[in-house]
């Protein structure tokens, strides 16, 4: 079985863009920071960091495509359980 979710489908302004994927990255940071907390395990807390620094650093990516768009930006999100 498998189901699909989708997330995010159509055309965002700029702003709206950045405020959509922000949110989603700052849920995922979150998720590693809780999980970072309740753990003793060295080698997964230094694999949550580097997920952190990745997503941290994806974010900029965006922040940075956005300084040079002046039009909108199509976004499709699908979230897929297999």
């Amino acid at each position: 079985m498998s189901l699909n979710i989708n997330l995010i489908n159509g055309i965002f302004p700029p702003k709206d863009t950045i405020d959509l994927i922000t949110q989603l990255i700052n849920t995922k940071i979150s998720y590693h920071e809780r999980k970072i907390s309740s753990t003793n395990n060295e080698e997964d807390i230094k694999f949550r960091e580097q997920k952190i620094i990745q997503l941290q650093n994806s974010l900029k990516e965006l922040r940075t495509l956005n300084e040079n768009k002046e039009t909108n930006f199509e976004l499709d999100c699908v979230i897929k359980i297999k």
